[in-house]
């Protein structure tokens, strides 16, 4: 069975145990193929009518059709039951993560987000399950993955979007040939951003140079933003979007130029995601391209579970897609904020994550609490 067809076989179960008869599942059921009563319009025209009208249309007429949401959330292991099942049953299985904003949360300081005992001990078990091929693949740095993942021996770690990688229990290897001589001229351009910025704003940003990449992290001066309504109005604070939006005509001018040529390589994207601004070698280095080089090194596998959160992750969801394995499970972390992806489906927080990826291996859940450094 596709895991698309046991997911909604599932799914619906558990909501008819919770409504307590199919009759008032039907209000669930039906609004997978339409948002409203008899609206047959694109789904953006629907959604659109049906948050003006919706509430006059519950004074007339009967709810047949209509979206109805529970109360609270089920339990993660009992909406995907049919994927730990799956999980469980199969020898040769991938499993792929991102870290920042999958398995673990979002915080101002990235050096803090350090991988917690709820999450710690779920690796553990993959790592020694046998019948595993598991990996992160991160656009984090390599001593940041060397330091907190080093020691599960099984797993393959990519740092930089590949740019460093670990096979299992081998050495950390360098990609090759990479032209870096275009990060002094983005550095400057990011310096000058920066610049504009003075007083306590000034500690707000900062700039992250990598191997392969320049990150401009403006997380904490968002955070301050949503905290100050003087501060959310000068720094442009978009609610729909949850960021300030001061910085995205510096995005604009990066993508501008660097589709003109000037940022000094042809090889380049330029991001902002998860609230920072990134100019990557992303024409040469993906996480897509890193997940196509692990199923080539593992030929037997049967099957993949992925867990992701931003653009970057897409390009694994992607992958294995069009991957042809006979069973895929892809999942993409909301975090608050929206994001188009062709996950199979959506979770909302790095906890929902966690909390499957130790249901694979009967442990109950547990809250994630991130670690302080000694």
């Amino acid at each position: 069975m596709r895991m698309e067809e046991a997911s909604t076989a599932d799914q619906e179960s558990l909501w008819i145990t919770r409504y307590s008869s199919p009759e008032r599942f039907t209000y669930y059921q039906s609004a997978r193929t339409m948002p409203c009563h008899h609206l047959q319009t694109s789904k953006k025209i629907a959604i659109i009518l049906f948050s003006i009208f919706g509430p006059l249309l519950n004074l007339f007429i009967a709810h047949v059709g209509c979206v109805v949401y529970p109360d609270v959330d089920a339990p993660v292991a009992s909406i995907h039951s049919d994927t730990i099942s799956q999980f469980k049953e199969h020898e040769n299985k991938l499993a792929v993560f991102d870290y920042d904003g999958t398995l673990a949360p979002f915080v101002d300081d990235p050096e803090d987000a350090i991988p917690s005992e709820a999450l710690s001990e779920a690796l553990a078990e993959l790592n020694d399950d046998p019948t595993a091929h598991p990996a992160i693949i991160s656009g984090r740095d390599q001593p940041f993955l060397d330091k907190h993942f080093a020691k599960y021996r099984n797993f393959y770690l990519s740092a930089e979007y590949g740019a460093a990688r670990r096979e299992p229990g081998g050495q950390w290897v360098q990609a090759e040939g990479l032209k870096l001589d275009w990060k002094p001229l983005v550095i400057s351009l990011m310096k000058q951003e920066h610049d504009k910025y003075q007083g306590p704003l000034h500690e707000l940003l900062r700039i992250e140079p990598k191997i392969t990449g320049v990150v401009l992290h403006y997380r904490k001066l968002n955070n301050h933003a949503e905290g100050s309504k003087e501060l959310a109005k000068s720094l442009k604070y978009d609610a729909r979007k949850k960021r300030i939006t001061i910085l995205d005509p510096f995005f604009e001018e990066l993508k501008a130029m660097n589709t003109a040529g000037k940022l000094g390589s042809n090889e380049l994207k330029v991001e902002n995601d998860n609230l920072a601004i990134e100019v990557r070698m992303g024409q040469v280095l993906s996480k897509g391209m890193v997940v196509k080089e692990l199923l080539k090194s593992n030929p037997r596998t049967r099957m993949a579970v992925c867990f992701g959160d931003s653009n970057a992750d897409e390009d694994m969801i992607k992958t294995l897609k069009s991957s042809g394995l006979p069973v895929v499970a892809t999942f993409h972390v909301k975090n608050n904020k929206y994001l188009e992806t062709k996950a199979m489906h959506k979770m909302e927080t790095p906890q929902q994550a966690v909390d499957l990826l130790r249901a694979f291996y009967d442990m109950e859940p547990k809250k994630i609490e991130l670690k302080k450094e000694n």
